[in-house]
């Protein structure tokens, strides 16, 4: 019996003994890649309401965030990061979340967790165990944010589809009114163009294709056009169009109004 007291006080004493040594400030270091757009996850990291959504929380969710579930209070201290400080009182630590743009659809994310362990022995070794080997707690909520924006029906609202452009005639119409048009105003054009095409002998094989775009207040610019079986003559107001065949092409279905289309082309 003795001797097993004796074993334990010598482990317990080897153990204070090497927290003696373990230093009081750590740094870990992780970097992903993630497929998005660099205005996308710059969108994103610059709008505080839309922090929640990276830990799949409800946006506009307000501080501390309950992530993965312990509380951090975020904040960004420059433009291209987004930092995230522990509030629960057993362990005091942060997380630095970096974006650096890669190429058109890459984004290298970089995160660096530094862990804060108190000066009292058994609170240290503690600390150690669970948050450097054992939960890793900050390595996994960098993981989710890198989850997040490797997802894009999470990260767009939408799922994006990459297609090949099938026809590369299009003969279209341009205008401009003093209001956003209406379905009936674009299908107004839309039969302006079918028309002429029939007159020219073509065959209208798909449309309408529709650009709409503010240029300044009150004028908006409208183009409408359709995709032809062949290179038709232009005619004003009637544009001939060509598109590279099999061009690669980015598609996506936007089901909601006007405030749910924007946000998805913004």
């Amino acid at each position: 019996m003795k001797k097993i007291i004796s074993a334990l006080l010598a482990l317990i004493g080897l153990l204070f003994l090497v927290a003696l040594f373990l230093p009081a400030r750590i740094e870990n270091h992780f970097s992903a890649t993630v497929n998005a757009t660099p205005d996308a996850v710059t969108r994103v990291f610059s709008t505080p309401s839309e922090w929640p959504r990276m830990w799949d929380l409800t946006a506009g969710t307000a501080n501390p965030l309950p992530v993965l579930g312990n509380p951090y209070r975020a904040k960004s201290t420059r433009i291209n990061n987004l930092v995230l400080e522990s509030e629960n009182a057993n362990s005091l630590s942060s997380l630095t979340i970096t974006y650096l743009p890669q190429s058109a659809d890459k984004v290298l994310l970089e995160g660096t967790a530094v862990y804060l362990f108190s000066g009292n022995l058994f609170s240290k070794t503690k600390g150690w165990v669970e948050m450097v080997w054992l939960n890793k707690p900050l390595q996994k909520v960098f993981a989710s944010a890198v989850n997040f924006f490797n997802q894009e029906e999470k990260l767009y609202g939408m799922t994006v589809n990459r297609a090949l452009v099938a026809y590369s005639s299009l003969m279209s119409i341009k205008t401009y009114f003093d209001h956003e048009p209406s379905t009936a105003e674009i299908y107004a054009l839309h039969d302006s163009v079918t028309r002429y095409v029939q007159t020219q002998k073509g065959t209208a094989l798909e449309g309408p294709y529709v650009h709409v775009q503010e240029e300044t207040p009150g004028k908006y610019f409208t183009m409408v056009a359709v995709a032809t079986d062949r290179d038709l003559p232009s005619a004003p107001p009637f544009q001939l169009k060509n598109m590279i065949r099999k061009g690669r092409i980015l598609s996506a279905e936007v089901k909601g109004g006007k405030s749910r289309l924007a946000r998805a082309t913004t």
